[in-house]
């Protein structure tokens, strides 16, 4: 009898089983372009007119034609890194070092740990060259990177950050091994796996990657019912963004089960050891490929489980979300023996559904959240608009006030 692993809401339980049972290897052989006198072009953002961001740059030849193989194609034009640009001839700084050319350097620790290694399995076998990333200008280099870097073995000054065109003396292009939320090769795992070498694994056995303590990114409401939870069976909360990379690696890679809301924490799941039991406590109604790549990856135990309580539809990136002790976590719960408080399910605390609603109303009533609604629910933006001014915060009133009396004095 084949292993049940999805626990979500009957409606959605279908296009769950689409997205996390599909098989995602590329069985293709990893390649190798290698460009003399080759010139790195630093990211430019761009939005086409659709509204759509994208980047330019990456690598051209000696003559300033653009290599393909330098592309960085997240499996939609959104985010990807999509063909180079002219620049002017003989202006580009020159440097005699050998290089790796590594992709875009994301300033986002779930993104960096998925696409920003993509291409380092070239460098494990080739350790004696330095490594290149492009970013745009305003980003900004994560902590979390040079933590990596110096698990992998590579100083500072061997990894070049490009922000203007440079030619090296060499410039190897090795495949993506992996395509966001699309695809992977085996080489995808392998720098993971030679950073976790380097660190001991922790003592927990059990382990509950918490949000609760997490200031940024999607606010979670409502998490601590479901924390109390696994708590009580035997985890450990481990809060992630208070540890060094060196820290969340050794309790990943010494955990036999890992819970959590699903997210960046759980992306570090590539840092476990194989057919780990891995948790996932869905956020929203919308399955995420990412995880199901990760899973496959490390051949994981795993496990998909409903604890969405949003009353409105969300997107998994943007929340705010309304998290509890729902039928399916429930369900789950008693499946696997694990003990749960009856008079907690389907338990909703009165501060939590008011921060949610709150936080809803002002986030999508801003122009911008409001467009990407309407792609999903047209009416419902629609009519949250004409309730903005009621979410405006008193401090832009103000502005808008004054610009306005400032207007009217012209």
């Amino acid at each position: 009898m084949e292993k049940k692993r999805i626990y979500v809401v009957d409606e959605y339980k279908e296009k769950f089983a689409r997205v996390l049972t599909a098989n995602y290897l590329d069985n293709r052989p990893p390649m190798v372009e290698t460009v003399e006198n080759g010139i790195i072009l630093p990211a430019k953002k761009q939005i086409d007119k659709d509204g759509t961001p994208y980047f330019l740059g990456g690598v051209a030849d000696s003559d300033g034609r653009y290599i393909p193989a330098s592309q960085n194609w997240r499996g939609a034009k959104g985010g990807s890194l999509t063909g180079g640009y002219e620049i002017t001839p003989g202006k580009e700084k020159s440097c005699a070092a050998t290089v790796v050319f590594a992709g875009i350097l994301q300033n986002h620790f779930g993104h960096f740990l998925m696409e920003s290694t993509s291409r380092l399995w070239f460098w494990l076998e080739h350790q004696d060259m330095d490594i290149a990333y492009i970013m745009s200008k305003k980003a900004k280099i994560i902590g979390r990177f040079w933590e990596f870097m110096a698990l992998l073995g590579i100083p500072p000054e061997r990894v070049h950050i490009i922000n203007e065109p440079i030619r090296f003396k060499k410039v190897y292009i090795p495949s993506s091994s992996h395509i966001f939320e699309h695809s992977y090769t085996e080489a995808f795992i392998r720098p993971y796996q030679y950073a976790a070498e380097k660190v001991e694994p922790g003592k927990d056995e059990k382990i509950y990657l918490s949000r609760t303590k997490f200031s940024k990114g999607t606010v979670c409401y409502g998490e601590c019912e479901i924390e109390k939870v696994f708590n009580a069976n035997g985890f450990k909360s481990i809060y992630p963004e208070k540890l060094s990379l060196r820290e969340q690696i050794a309790a990943i890679k010494g955990a036999k089960e890992i819970a959590g809301v699903i997210g960046t924490a759980t992306h570090l799941e590539v840092f476990a050891r194989p057919g780990v039991k891995s948790i996932i406590l869905e956020r929203s109604d919308m399955p995420i490929a990412e995880q199901a790549i990760v899973h496959q990856a490390i051949k994981a135990d795993w496990y998909s489980v409903g604890a969405n309580m949003n009353p409105f539809p969300i997107d998994h990136s943007d929340g705010p979300v309304l998290l509890g002790i729902t039928e399916e976590v429930c369900d789950f719960c008693r499946d696997m023996g694990l003990k749960v408080e009856k008079g907690r399910v389907g338990y909703i605390a009165k501060r939590h559904c008011r921060k949610f609603i709150k936080d809803y109303m002002r986030r999508n009533t801003q122009l911008s959240y409001n467009q990407a609604l309407a792609l999903q629910e047209p009416l419902l933006a629609r009519r949250l608009l004409r309730m903005a001014g009621a979410f405006v915060p008193w401090r832009k009133k103000i502005k808008q006030k004054w610009k306005a009396w400032r207007l009217s004095r012209q």
